[in-house]
């Protein structure tokens, strides 16, 4: 459970020290100063919510890797897939449920790879 703690701690350290540095340096002094102030305030909400995620999926990582279960929800209840009569009497299924179902769980990979995959995502933008 460290593990992610520290990284997201020390992650979001980083994050506000930088920021800081900027409105230090560039402030409010100029338009492009405020309107670059403006973009860095959304852009450290967006990296300090996707360092959080990220140090979640370290902690459930780790867990799993222990055996201990994990808090993620990963299989459709039971009775969500039974087929159910309709007016016809004829058994259908339920209608699918979109979402995360579809997506691949992250989850069993290990530290190592859930930051080569971080680092690959990244670069690919």
């Amino acid at each position: 459970m460290w593990a992610g703690t520290v990284f997201a701690a020390l992650t979001l350290a980083v994050l506000a020290w930088g920021c800081g540095l900027y409105v230090a340096a560039f402030g409010s002094s100029s338009a492009a100063g405020a309107a670059g102030t403006i973009v860095l305030g959304i852009a450290f909400i967006y990296c300090s919510a996707q360092t959080l995620l990220f140090g979640a999926e370290i902690i459930n990582a780790r867990a799993q890797r222990r055996g201990r279960p994990s808090a993620r929800i990963s299989k459709i209840p039971r009775e969500a897939t039974t087929p159910v009569p309709d007016d016809t009497g004829r058994r259908t299924s339920p209608p699918r449920r979109g979402g995360s179902q579809a997506l691949p769980s992250i989850a069993a990979a290990s530290p190592e790879t859930l930051i080569l995959r971080l680092l690959a995502v990244l670069s690919s933008r």
